[in-house]
């Protein structure tokens, strides 16, 4: 199945998919990363049960199911294409809003993230309700941090010029060894040390900066969130404790 979806997902044009999403206004965008998001939701509720009955069927020995599990395999190929297509796309919307030069990054997180705190710190909740709320967090803050990772990295290569030929291509000229040697540093030098490079500003403000941006967020607002639903339900929050035990269980 991956081996089958990677070599479809040759075909996709990032750069294209990338300069379609800038050429959108700030509006646009907005509404693209919420549909994105409830794509991923949805997808990601129909991907259990699909994959779930593929590896059924495949694992069954009845001869009267092995005419099904070409369809299930279809299906489940088609799927994992799909969502990935959708992930692919939020990454590529997310990496416009971080290289804007507006505030289309401030707005599209904060909208978006305090909307989904609205929509859930006046409901009520069961133990049930809020263990599926804080493994969709998970799930979430581990798709956000991969992507900023990936967009730091690409943006790391866009601003050194070169091409993935070494590991070293992938940092600025300010983190290889001829520039720590070419500030001769010495006993005498630790008293007082050099003013900021120019490579660190730019690595600061134009990558640092609005990564740790959009992952600080995130946390807030997960942060938020659940405080408000654990105070409203009268919910203890040891209960977070428990969920840990039951996620390390089911990996282990």
């Amino acid at each position: 199945l991956l081996i089958l979806c990677s070599s479809i997902l040759q075909i996709v044009d990032a750069s294209r998919l990338y300069h379609s999403v800038r050429g959108q206004s700030v509006f646009k965008l907005y509404v693209i990363f919420n549909a994105l998001e409830i794509a991923d939701r949805l997808c990601s509720s129909f991907g259990h049960d699909i994959l779930d009955s593929f590896f059924a069927k495949a694992d069954s020995q009845d001869s009267i199911l092995v005419v099904s599990t070409p369809t299930h395999f279809f299906l489940a190929a088609a799927y994992i294409l799909i969502h990935t297509i959708v992930l692919f796309y939020q990454c590529i919307t997310l990496n416009v809003a971080i290289n804007s030069y507006n505030n289309a990054l401030l707005t599209l997180l904060v909208s978006n993230q305090f909307a989904e705190v609205k929509s859930s710190v006046f409901k009520r909740f069961a133990m049930e309700n809020l263990f599926q709320i804080t493994c969709s967090d998970i799930v979430e803050r581990f798709h956000l941090s991969l992507f900023v990772l990936i967009i730091a990295l690409r943006n790391m290569v866009e601003l050194s010029g070169s091409s993935l030929l070494s590991w070293s291509s992938l940092l600025p000229w300010s983190w290889s060894w001829s520039w720590f040697w070419s500030w001769s540093w010495s006993w005498s030098s630790l008293t007082s040390l050099p003013a900021l490079p120019h490579t660190w500003s730019i690595l600061l403000d134009s990558i640092l900066g609005p990564c740790l941006a959009v992952i600080a967020c995130e946390i807030f607002v997960d942060w938020l969130k659940h405080a408000f639903i654990t105070k409203f339900n009268h919910i203890r929050p040891t209960i977070y404790g428990r969920f840990a035990d039951i996620l390390a269980t089911d990996l282990v």
